[in-house]
C-alpha cells in the first residue's frame, strides 16, 4: 500500500475519514511534501475553488512532487476547469457533492495501482532507487535527495548513456512550464545532486559534463 498524504483546508477531515475506512492517511504540510523521506505517494488536496487547487498543484509541481494527486473540491468544477487542473498536473478530480464512498473509491484506487517490479527498484553500481517509496540506497544505506533532486536522478537512470540537454532536461521535468525557465536551473540541480552522491560514496557510475550541450549519466 502506498503512503497516502492529505494536504489543504480539510485535510484533517479527510485523514480522519480514510483512516476511519481502513485507508491510512495523515494529514501532510509542505514541508512532509519536500521530504523524500515522509512524502506520500498519493497526495489528496482539498482547495474551496479551482483556482486555488490549481495553484497548489503548480507550486508542488514545480518544486519536483512526482507523486499521484487527487484534487477533492466542494464547488461543482466546469469542463475548462477541469482541463485547467489536469494540465495543471492534477492525475484525479473529486468535485461537488461527491459521497465519501466516491472519494475512498478513487484513493484506493491510486493506492493499490501496481508498479511493475522491473520499473519499480533501479539499480546502478552500489545505487538503488525504489520508484514507490522513492527509497535511495547506497550500499543500504539511505541517502536523502530533496524531490527535484529525486526526479533529476530518475530521469538519467532511466536514459543512461544518453546525453540530455539542458533544455531537454527541464521539458522533461518541468512540462508544463518549461518555456518560462533558465536553463541554469538545471547546472545548480546537477551540481547539488552529484554533491550528494559523492558523499553517499556512490561507486560504478558519474553525471557527465558534456561542454556546451549538457549532461549525461556514464557506467564506470
Amino acid at each position: 500500500m502506498k503512503i497516502i498524504g492529505s494536504f489543504g483546508h480539510d485535510a484533517l477531515a479527510i485523514a480522519n475519514m480514510l483512516t476511519g475506512r481502513n485507508l491510512p492517511c495523515k494529514q501532510v504540510s509542505a514541508r512532509d511534501i519536500s521530504d523524500t523521506a515522509r512524502c506520500p505517494q498519493v497526495l489528496l488536496i482539498s482547495a474551496p475553488d479551482a483556482l486555488q487547487a490549481k495553484t497548489e498543484v503548480e507550486i508542488l509541481r514545480g518544486q519536483g512532487y512526482i507523486g499521484q494527486m487527487i484534487i477533492m473540491s466542494s464547488m461543482f468544477l466546469t469542463d475548462e476547469e477541469l482541463v485547467m487542473l489536469y494540465l495543471a498536473g492534477a492525475d484525479n478530480i473529486v468535485s461537488g457533492e461527491a459521497s465519501n464512498e466516491l472519494l475512498f473509491a478513487t484513493v484506493y484506487a491510486a493506492a493499490q495501482k501496481r508498479v511493475p517490479k522491473e520499473e519499480r527498484c533501479l539499480t546502478l553500481g552500489n545505487l538503488t532507487v525504489d520508484t514507490v517509496t522513492h527509497l535511495v540506497t547506497t550500499n543500504n544505506s539511505p541517502v536523502k535527495f530533496s524531490p527535484s533532486e529525486y526526479e533529476l536522478l530518475i530521469l538519467f537512470l532511466r536514459r543512461k548513456g544518453k546525453v540530455l540537454s539542458r533544455e531537454k532536461i527541464l521539458e522533461l521535468l518541468r512540462p508544463q512550464n518549461h518555456y518560462d525557465l533558465d536553463t541554469r536551473l538545471i547546472d545548480v540541480l546537477v551540481a547539488k545532486t552529484r554533491k550528494i552522491l559523492v558523499k553517499a560514496r556512490s561507486e560504478g557510475f558519474s553525471l557527465t559534463t558534456v561542454r556546451s550541450y549538457g549532461y549525461r549519466l556514464d557506467t564506470d
